[in-house]
């Protein structure tokens, strides 16, 4: 489902009664991503199960009229169904005029969804051959390859494209240029890596105004007990990794409660520091949580006394946060966090 809210945070009755709600196709659907383009259109992106053993996901997309109305004109009902391989995994969604480019990951030499891709919509959600040819740029996998890490993309000026995730326990970020194939004046190749601790997994890219490159996630700081911690690594505009940036460019933060803490949303504050959400576990379980760095890495003093904060619904209640954006109101800028609860 949709569902939009008026400012003062109530349902919106002009958008489909309040909620849209769309049956893909055979159920169980799962969204990564959804994106408003230049016409108010809504564009939602995600899996769907597969009819067919050993076909297990396919991809969906699927565009809503700014009222919330399955939009006919794309793909003739409002919704693509796209299946290349037999694992078919959505990463996350970007609007380029009046294109989609849609980041997911295909099956290639007989492995899961390991094969980043950039698919490239027309407005009617067929392939787009004016990128790349055919309208499917893909990173070879001697590059990068591990299954279902590619988890999101951003257009950077130029026409270049952002890739970022992970492969064998590093942060790794991509970079293609408008036509699609490898950016070669990023870090030589196209491809930046980055080893946090031990290994982890990265979520989310975010590109600052001087073209420095975030990507944010959760790591292993190692030692001698199993521990996670929230991360984020950053490269220079060329995509080396920035010594300016807490040292060597790459940050753990521990919220120091409990082991295993995780971030899975992040957005850049108005002033360029770096914001992250997910949960950190605590005496009452997982906890909502969300720390801020400093533009130098650094844990901001300035958010709740040392930079991390947790939030707690309950004695019993287990709580995370999956997506974060920061919203400017009149000048006073406030985080935004979504995610889920239960006791």
């Amino acid at each position: 489902y949709v569902a939009r809210y008026d400012t003062a945070g109530r349902p919106d009755p002009t958008f489909a009664n309040s909620m849209a709600k769309i049956d893909v196709a055979r159920g169980g659907e799962v969204v990564r991503r959804v994106v408003v383009d230049g016409q108010g259109r809504i564009v939602v992106l995600g899996n769907i199960p597969a009819p067919d053993y050993p076909d297990e996901t396919e991809v969906f997309v699927l565009r809503l009229t700014p009222t919330g109305q399955l939009d006919p004109t794309f793909d003739g009902d409002g919704i693509l169904l796209i299946d290349r391989s037999n694992h078919d995994r959505a990463g996350d969604v970007a609007v380029q005029g009046s294109r989609l480019l849609v980041a997911a990951s295909f099956d290639s030499g007989g492995s899961w969804a390991n094969q980043w891709t950039v698919l490239a919509l027309n407005e009617t959600g067929g392939l787009d051959t004016g990128f790349s040819g055919d309208g499917i740029a893909t990173v070879p996998t001697d590059k990068v390859s591990e299954f279902d890490r590619l988890r999101s993309i951003v257009l950077q000026g130029n026409g270049r494209i952002l890739l970022g995730g992970s492969a064998n326990g590093e942060f790794v970020a991509v970079r293609l240029l408008a036509d699609g194939d490898l950016d070669t004046s990023w870090d030589g190749d196209g491809v930046a890596r980055a080893l946090v601790g031990t290994g982890g997994e990265a979520y989310n890219t975010m590109v600052q105004p001087d073209g420095k490159v975030v990507l944010a996630g959760y790591a292993r700081p190692g030692g001698a007990r199993p521990d996670e911690d929230m991360a984020a690594v950053r490269w220079t505009s060329a995509g080396a990794l920035d010594a300016s940036f807490d040292g060597d460019g790459k940050v753990l933060v521990d919220f120091g409660i409990q082991d295993n803490d995780r971030s899975y949303g992040a957005a850049l504050d108005v002033d360029g520091k770096v914001v992250m959400g997910g949960f950190a576990y605590t005496t009452t379980g997982m906890d909502l949580a969300v720390a801020r760095l400093d533009t130098n890495g650094t844990p901001d003093p300035s958010f709740s006394a040392d930079g991390r904060a947790t939030t707690n619904f309950g004695e019993t209640a287990n709580e995370q946060i999956e997506s974060i954006t920061i919203a400017s109101n009149a000048g006073n800028p406030r985080v935004l966090a979504a995610g889920w609860y239960h006791d």
